[in-house]
């Protein structure tokens, strides 16, 4: 593609630059290259009649047909296309110069947006292909190198920027411009204090500022050189500034209270400027008054020396004047007082060699507006009420709250050593009258039904009543208790019957409070009258008496006031438990009656059965409690354990047979009693099983031991004899199971020791006589089996010996 560099829309192509594309790694001197405005020509060439363009060709922009062919053969040839493109050209307009102030940082910096000088460097140019883009050099401009970012920081003095605009269709189509961004140091107005004046004694609130004092504060560390400072009466007129039109104050300025706007510009450019405001006073001048010599009254000591609280003075000094800002001060001299320094503190102290005082006023808004004046103190001296102890009284027997108090008892505690010819003393209802010294109270003061009451006590001078001292102390009427009468407490000794016990009289104290109330009264108890007058010794709970017979002494006091107490006594007496023992165990056989006995010598009884006689019939086992009392009403209890036996029940034996001497029989048997087991009926045993016994029968006796009676039951052991001797001597000439005939439906069968079947015998017969088919069988072991209809069997051998 072929471009324009001219914008009216046609242009000169030099078509030959595009040889070298057409032929590629061809020889030029083998081809010919000929352009020619439509395919059908390029196909047709020369030699068709086609006439080619010639390579200096004009457009406006169109579709080129190039025909390659052979120089030798023209009817070699190919073709190809390509496009004619005429594109625009941008003309870049330079921008006017941009002057800037820095930041409030002042720090020499400052970001420009390059993009706002977009509008002025195309000036109208609406070409979407139309790129811009910044440089710091004409020569990244020209080579489109090294583009600046869009935000582009610039020093103080003067930056040139270079602006390129290029078609993005075609580079090589583009305009380069400069202009320049000029940074100007930005002017700070800094903090101003206020700026005050103290008027003149006038006080008209007018007074001269020279605000030319105030240029080092807007300044700050800025250079005075480059800036130019202004003053006004309006954000708007320092706004502009002279060099907009407004006028600048004169220097003085004279004024009342206002606030004055700073303009503060840089000198190289005034759009660089900044305000601030800072508010002039003119402060009231404080007159100060001159009290009158003060009198003290000294301290209780009379020393002399008296601490002073001088804040006390503050309204003479004032005079009457209301201005909240005015400060009063007290100095031990007129040059402190004017220097403001070394104020005194308070409460200060002063004696009688203390020289003036010199006290100041001054504006606390501006110290230099200030007088002062000066007084002096005279010391008096003076009393102490010294502290007085509360009076409490109890009150009488009708406890109506009001006593007779002497409060001339209380004056040698108010004087505490000091001399009572010099001071007068007085009793009040309240601090105001002690202070006022009014209506002062008798001495025989009955007091009233408000309990405590304060009284107050003014001491005063008799040379100078303006020297007095107050204290105050209570008057308190405690109610006056009653010590009820407790019931004597006794009781039963425990089992010990050693005459000493545990008590607890807590459980009299609403005896001896008798109504009146537990949280206002406390009760306690004690072993002698002499405790109990006094409150010593009181006893602690759980208490041991230390006689069977003891006088316990009751207190009861105010809680308020202990004095206030009464006492009243009762008995304590430990009775002796009645002695019995247990009994038993006692054996009694079912259904037999037996008396039981709990002995004599008690005033009453009581059985658990509920009878209150010495004896009773029982017939039944158990545990019979018989509770016996003596006169004193105390008691003991006793066991009589008895013991039910019966005659046993046997409700079977179980039988391990079998075996030849090792069967076993087991009664099991019922009943209460305890019970011992025999086979003979004279040698007995504990145990309800015999062990070891040969087949046979046998009989089984239980009886019970505490001899309720005996009871008996058969047992046959079924079991083989361990051999026979057939030789007809008339002993052991057959085998048979004994007592097998107890089971006559047994089956009973005989092998020899290989297993052969011998004889099958009857339960009912006389057993097996040696012989097999009638012929005698060799001595030798043999087996037998024995089957019940029941369905168990047994087995086992015997030898039979000729």
């Amino acid at each position: 593609m072929l471009v324009s560099l001219v914008n009216n829309g046609s242009e000169v192509f030099d078509l030959s630059t595009k040889d070298i594309e057409v032929l590629g790694a061809q020889n030029p001197a083998d081809f010919n290259v000929l352009y020619f405005v439509s395919q059908a020509d390029a196909d047709a060439g020369i030699a068709g009649g086609a006439s080619p363009v010639m390579p200096s060709y004009s457009s406006a922009g169109q579709t080129m047909y190039v025909r390659i062919e052979n120089a030798t053969n023209a009817s070699c040839y190919e073709t190809t296309t390509f496009d004619l493109v005429v594109d625009d050209i941008p003309v870049a307009a330079a921008p006017m110069t941009l002057v800037v102030c820095d930041d409030t940082t002042n720090d020499g910096i400052e970001d420009i947006t390059l993009s706002q000088f977009d509008a002025d460097v195309l000036n109208g140019q609406t070409q979407t292909t139309f790129v811009i883009s910044y440089h710091a050099s004409q020569v990244d401009a020209d080579n489109d190198a090294s583009p600046l970012p869009a935000v582009y920081q610039v020093s103080l003095g003067t930056t040139t920027v270079y602006a390129r605009i290029d078609n993005s269709d075609n580079e090589t189509c583009a305009s380069v411009v400069s202009f320049d961004i000029i940074l100007n140091e930005q002017a700070i107005a800094n903090t101003v204090t206020e700026y005050r004046i103290c008027d003149d004694a006038s006080n008209d609130g007018l007074e001269d500022f020279d605000l030319s004092t105030k240029d080092v504060e807007v300044l700050g560390a800025q250079t005075a050189a480059n800036f130019n400072i202004e003053y006004f009466t309006s954000q708007a007129d320092a706004d502009l500034g002279s060099v907009g039109g407004a006028t600048p104050l004169t220097i003085p300025y004279n004024s009342g209270d206002d606030t004055i706007f700073v303009r503060i510009e840089t000198i190289a450019n005034a759009d660089c400027y900044n305000t601030t405001s800072f508010d002039i006073f003119v402060d009231e001048l404080p007159i100060a008054g001159t009290p009158a010599n003060v009198i003290v009254c000294d301290d209780p000591s009379n020393d002399g020396v008296e601490d002073v609280n001088l804040a006390q003075f503050d309204a003479e000094i004032l005079n009457g004047q209301t201005n909240p800002s005015f400060v009063v001060s007290y100095h031990a001299s007129q040059a402190d007082a004017d220097n403001d320094t070394a104020a005194l503190a308070s409460p200060f102290t002063v004696s009688t060699t203390t020289p003036n005082l010199f006290a100041r006023i001054d504006n606390g808004d501006n110290n230099s507006c200030y007088t002062t004046t000066s007084f002096q103190f005279v010391i008096s001296p003076t009393p102490t009420a010294n502290a007085v102890q509360n009076m409490i009284a109890c009150d009488d027997a009708g406890n109506d709250g009001s006593e007779i108090f002497d409060l001339s008892n209380a004056d040698a505690q108010v004087l505490n050593g000091q001399n009572a010819a010099s001071f007068n003393i007085t009793y009040h209802p309240s601090q105001a009258d002690a202070d006022a010294n009014t209506a002062a109270l008798p001495a025989s003061y009955p007091s009233s039904t408000t309990t405590p009451e304060t009284v107050y006590v003014r001491i005063e001078s008799n040379t100078n009543t303006q020297c007095y001292d107050t204290t105050s102390f209570t008057l308190t009427v405690s109610e006056q208790p009653t010590a009820g009468v407790a019931l004597d407490q006794r009781g039963c000794d425990d089992v010990s019957n050693d005459g000493i016990e545990e008590f607890d009289f807590s459980n009299v104290d609403v005896d001896i409070l008798n109504g009146q109330s537990a949280a206002d009264f406390t009760v306690t108890y004690h072993t002698s009258q002499a405790n109990a007058d006094s409150g010593a010794n009181a006893l602690t709970f759980p208490y041991t008496n230390v006689s069977q017979s003891q006088t316990i002494y009751a207190r009861i006091e105010n809680n308020v006031n202990t004095d206030c107490y009464d006492t009243s006594t009762f008995g304590i007496e430990v009775f002796a438990r009645p002695v019995i023992a247990n009994q038993g165990p006692i054996t009694i056989c079912a259904g037999i009656d037996e008396v039981l006995d709990a002995g004599a010598g008690y005033s009453s009884y009581l059985w658990s059965t509920g009878e209150m006689t010495q004896t009773i019939t029982v017939n039944q086992g158990g545990d019979y409690d018989v509770t016996v009392f003596n006169a004193d009403g105390c008691d003991s209890t006793a066991t009589i354990t008895v013991i039910e036996s019966d005659v046993a029940v046997i409700e079977r034996i179980d039988i391990g047979q079998f075996e030849v001497n090792t069967n076993q029989l087991t009664a099991i048997v019922t009943g209460s009693g305890d019970y011992e087991y025999s086979l003979d009926d004279f040698v007995y045993q504990d145990s309800p099983r015999f062990n070891n016994l040969y087949p046979g029968y046998y009989t089984i006796y239980v009886k019970d031991k505490n001899g309720c009676g005996t009871v008996s039951m058969d047992a046959v052991i079924i079991g083989g004899p361990p051999y026979f001797t057939p030789n007809q001597d008339g002993y052991h000439d057959t085998w048979q199971v004994i007592a097998i005939e107890t089971v006559p439906d047994a089956n009973i069968y005989i092998f020899d020791r290989y297993g052969k079947l011998i004889k099958q015998i009857d339960a009912q017969g006389i057993g097996w006589d040696g012989t097999y088919n009638g012929n005698p069988m060799p001595s030798s072991d043999y087996w037998y089996l024995v089957e019940l209809s029941d369905g168990r069997s047994f087995k086992g051998h015997f030898a039979l010996k000729r």
